[in-house]
């Protein structure tokens, strides 16, 4: 994936390196586009640049499970990567990693994995070829779709699930300092619908896209669950 981070620079992060879905990878790479002025020539020249960049981490950060390909990276704040998802050595991830741009430094997403009774909260499975969208007005990141599975299309399944990462503290989602603040929250706006390989849809009820249960808000209609599963595309207009 790669993200725009300023007016002419953008940050590269993961992938694969080999064929077959084979030697994911978890580098960092920045491109620079320079702008030169040839007084000789009177011409004027762009030249793009690409920098490795080796991150420091934070205490108690381990990169163990960043490598991957097929994820999402979302720049928040004007300065954190939020990296979710992927395809990993072992299938579909649903880790969430978060790469400070100013300080080059992976830090820990701190997302709450229990309610306040101890019982687990619900996340999103391992997913690869979503999309996500950052609604900063609300402080959130809205995840779309994405399919499990170690490739793209001969395993796992397509779901048509919605979930939102609310991200703690004020509308700005940041500390007095600039650090992120702790505490995230997932919470699934709408549920699954599972496609099947072929491109059928597994739902016990037999409804149709105008039924009243879609219009709640929980469940997709088909029509709308059609445009998820992996590899589309999600933009915020």
């Amino acid at each position: 994936a790669i993200r725009e981070i300023s007016a002419s620079r953008a940050v590269r992060f993961g992938g694969f390196r080999g064929g077959g879905y084979s030697a994911p990878c978890d580098e960092v790479w920045v491109l620079t586009i320079y702008d030169i002025s040839s007084d000789n020539y009177s011409r004027h020249f762009t030249v793009p640049f690409w920098d490795k960049i080796e991150p420091s981490t934070t205490s108690g950060y381990s990169r163990h499970h960043n490598a991957r390909a097929y994820h999402t990276a979302t720049l928040v704040c004007d300065r954190y990567l939020v990296i979710i998802g992927g395809m990993g050595h072992e299938g579909s991830t649903d880790t969430v990693a978060v790469l400070d741009t100013q300080t080059w430094t992976w830090i820990g997403s701190d997302i709450k994995r229990s309610n306040d009774d101890g019982s687990c909260r619900p996340s999103p499975s391992g997913r690869h070829g979503h999309s996500v969208v950052d609604d900063s007005r609300r402080n959130r990141l809205v995840l779309f779709g994405g399919g499990s599975g170690t490739d793209l299309l001969r395993s796992g399944v397509d779901n048509s699930e919605v979930w939102e990462l609310k991200m703690g503290g004020d509308e700005a989602g940041l500390r007095a300092d600039g650090s992120l603040q702790p505490c995230w929250l997932w919470t699934q706006l709408h549920g699954t619908m599972v496609r099947d390989g072929v491109g059928n849809f597994d739902d016990s009820e037999d409804m149709d896209d105008n039924e009243s249960s879609y219009v709640s808000g929980e469940r997709l209609s088909p029509l709308e669950a059609l445009n998820l599963g992996r590899c589309h595309n999600g933009l915020k207009v």
